[in-house]
């Protein structure tokens, strides 16, 4: 059975939109007059959700659960204000894998995702005071910011400086960061967890084959979002998260000088 304990429930967001690294620069678009025929059609609320009916019996639960706590219109109220020229679907379905990406005009949660996130989480008391509620919805929550970072990315034209993957993590983990740090502290925490298993050993090996995918390695995730939630919340208050599921290398002082400049711009 699915956590039912305020799974979906988050504090009233404050929200001045704000994207990590080379995102931020798409922020112009926000606030600039329009100058093109583009632009002039750029306004908020422009995305709509769907709950495709599973094609599978066993996924009905899931479905039941996600449309009833209206968690994809939780996730429509938080990134509304992003003013972009063309209609967002965000949907779940089954897809017959486990994943979730974004394709104009359409970002797929795939059922196959929630039900992995529902099968990993721990049969005993999570580590670090978070719950399976916190597990289930930081997880639920970084997947859907992440693939909205690429259809920001897109919407907006934003240039990236390195790999999309990378920037469509950061812009996940700051978002969380955004809700404010009692919920970021929840959802990072729960998203960081889901890479417990890939930062326990201090060293991997891996074939070269892995270096040509368009995703870092799983430890990069983590520690971007270890980093950030170290830099913008203090490392001192984060001693639960940096023994439970941080890599070492995310307890540097680099982590207070990245979140402190992203936090900068952000304003």
């Amino acid at each position: 059975m699915l956590p039912d304990r305020h799974l979906f429930h988050v504090t009233r967001l404050s929200f001045a939109p704000a994207c990590v690294a080379a995102a931020l620069l798409g922020l112009a678009v926000l606030g600039t007059p329009a100058t093109n025929a583009a632009a002039a059609d750029a306004q908020p609320n422009r995305i709509k959700v769907e709950y495709v009916p599973p094609t599978e019996p066993r996924q009905q639960g899931i479905y039941e659960f996600v449309k009833g706590r209206r968690a994809l219109e939780k996730f429509q109220e938080i990134f509304s204000p992003f003013r972009i020229s063309n209609d967002l679907t965000l949907l779940t379905k089954t897809c017959g894998i486990n994943n979730a990406w974004y394709q104009r005009p359409t970002l797929t949660i795939c059922y196959e995702y929630l039900e992995d996130i529902q099968k990993n989480l721990p049969k005993d008391a999570p580590p670090a005071g978070l719950t399976n509620s916190d597990l289930m919805l930081g997880q639920f929550f970084y997947v859907v910011a992440h693939e909205m970072g690429h259809a920001m990315f897109d919407q907006l034209n934003v240039p990236l400086f390195g790999r999309a993957e990378d920037a469509a993590d950061g812009f996940a983990t700051f978002m969380m960061l955004r809700l404010g740090k009692a919920d970021a502290r929840r959802l990072i925490g729960g998203a960081a967890y889901s890479y417990k298993d890939y930062v326990k050993n201090p060293q991997v090996t891996v074939p070269t084959s892995a270096f040509a995918d368009a995703h870092g390695a799983p430890m990069q995730p983590c520690t971007i979002c270890c980093v950030l939630l170290t830099g913008l919340t203090g490392p001192v208050t984060l001693t639960w998260l940096m023994t439970a599921i941080c890599p070492s290398n995310a307890r540097a002082a680099a982590g207070w000088s990245t979140a402190s400049s992203i936090s900068l711009f952000s304003g």
